[in-house]
């Protein structure tokens, strides 16, 4: 039996409050990572960070913390200054 993923469409618009959650996503579908491979390696890394709140930062809908932008750019084998490099992402 064969495993078909379905990517979902954002239904919402991307919020304000952080300015790195597009790049996020941009760099995490470029590794060919769903957010529950990028969940399974923040994990591998000692961090509890869970899927809605990943859901949240990568939709701009919640701040994120300098911690938070650490693990996430060592799991996705980035500086973190990489993921607020790009001065469109608002």
């Amino acid at each position: 039996m064969s495993v078909v993923s379905v990517m979902r469409i954002r239904r919402k618009p991307f919020g304000h409050k952080n300015n790195i959650g597009r790049k996020i996503i941009e760099l995490r579908k470029q590794k060919g990572y769903s957010q529950k491979d990028l969940l399974t390696r923040i994990q591998l890394l000692g961090w509890n960070l869970d899927d809605a709140v990943l859901s949240k930062i990568e939709g701009q809908d919640r701040a994120i913390k300098y911690e938070e932008q650490k693990i996430i750019a060592k799991a996705l084998n980035v500086d973190p200054d990489d993921l607020s490099s790009d001065p469109t992402a608002y």
